[in-house]
């Protein structure tokens, strides 16, 4: 038996919202609309919608689930709060987060203040997963939880308007930071997708002052494919690039000396399984690569597990172990799902950063913290307070290496 994705239209005076898994969308997260209309005209455009969206056909593993029973699943892993990452648009409502949807984290650090700070994040700006808006764009902290805009940095860094678009056609996505310490650079990689031409493109700009940023470098150009270079994460060290991606649900690892020539993707191990991922992360911490797999199998946001595993060369993963998944429960911010996640060494340990959808499909990013990521737990609003006081000193790497 198939299970035929559901409709979801919200009705709200002189506004009416509709999203769903069956609007017409390669992958990625469903599209969103925002209509702002009369009440008399509600039923009248309601019935018409719904009755377009049943004549547009797009499988779905999962869906979104239409009613969701409220429960008390609240496990300590999952963050109780999400985090005011400030972006460049408001998402038209009055909630307190109406500026803070943003989604795919990607966090780098240093070990002194680096134009200023210390921690470095990208995320894509997704408002009730409007790719129009999933734009390139850059945040700043010194103690890895309250994060601004550095003085003099526009958002977004980059905006699909400087690549030739079309109506629900092309969109931005899936930004990472990347650290040339050859060249004392920020770099910053983003995807670029044409479901009309079926294209996929990886790029980047560079910056040494994240105020002026080079034009848009093309790297990877792959036509007439998609699902190719989902959620890059790339590593400069020894002179080399070296990339993690998700191709056709699966992560495979390149590597190259100037982004542009690669080698031929091999596969990703934990024990002696291929890793089957939605968006992977992977980072570096002392001499031990850090894999955090975002598992799914679906792209509408909904469910998924964040699990994370460890190597010696990039390639060769252990067996991977869960950090947490979405609670399912329709009140916390990650009811509905959780998405790509980063970490960085904060104060007391690992700081785990991770997209989450709530059940009203408001996308933020969810925070939890612990010595090991054996024993996380979600950031709540008590925890922020006490955290806003302690300083940025990190603690001793054989502390943070203690999950096996």
């Amino acid at each position: 038996m198939v299970n035929k994705a559901p409709t979801f239209i919200r009705l709200i005076p002189d506004r009416i919202t509709i999203f769903s898994p069956d609007t017409p969308r390669i992958y990625n997260s469903n599209s969103f609309s925002l209509f702002r209309i009369s009440k008399q005209t509600i039923p009248f455009i309601s019935s018409l919608i719904t009755g377009l969206l049943k004549l547009i056909k797009k499988s779905s593993k999962r869906p979104l689930q239409k009613h969701v029973k409220l429960n008390h699943n609240f496990p300590e892993t999952n963050s109780d709060i999400f985090l005011k990452i400030p972006t460049p648009y408001d998402d038209g409502t009055n909630w307190i987060g109406r500026k803070n949807q943003a989604t795919h984290p990607s966090v780098i650090q240093f070990d002194t203040e680096w134009n200023g700070y210390k921690y470095w994040m990208t995320y894509t700006p997704y408002p009730y997963g409007n790719d129009k808006k999933e734009n390139p764009s850059l945040v700043s902290s010194n103690d890895g939880v309250n994060w601004v805009v550095p003085p003099k940095v526009v958002n977004p860094i980059i905006s699909n308007r400087v690549i030739p678009s079309y109506l629900f056609d092309s969109y931005l996505s899936d930004s990472h930071l990347v650290y040339n310490k050859d060249k004392d650079e920020l770099e910053l990689w983003y995807r670029y997708v044409s479901n009309r031409k079926r294209n996929e493109i990886l790029y980047r700009v560079r910056s040494k002052d994240t105020i002026q940023w080079t034009s848009p470098e093309k790297l990877v150009d792959d036509s007439n494919n998609l699902l190719q270079y989902v959620s890059p994460s790339v590593i400069y060290e020894e002179k080399k690039y070296r990339m993690w991606i998700m191709r056709d649900w699966y992560i495979y690892y390149l590597e190259s000396y100037d982004g542009k020539e690669w080698s031929n993707p091999v596969p990703v191990f934990s024990g002696k399984k291929p890793i089957h991922s939605w968006h992977p992360h992977v980072c570096k911490i002392g001499n031990t690569y850090y894999l955090l797999n975002n598992d799914n199998d679906t792209n509408t946001g909904a469910g998924g597990k964040i699990y994370y595993s460890l190597s010696d060369d990039g390639i060769y993963f252990t067996k991977e172990k869960i950090i947490l998944s979405s609670t399912g429960n329709g009140l916390s911010y990650d009811s509905t799902g959780v998405y790509r996640a980063s970490m960085a060494s904060g104060p007391q340990g690992f700081f785990l950063y991770y997209g989450q959808v709530s059940i009203n499909y408001q996308w933020t990013i969810g925070l939890s913290t612990g010595l090991n990521l054996n024993k996380m737990r979600g950031m709540d609003k008590a925890k922020l307070n006490r955290y806003q006081k302690i300083n940025s000193d990190f603690v001793s790497n054989e502390e943070r290496c203690q999950e096996f």
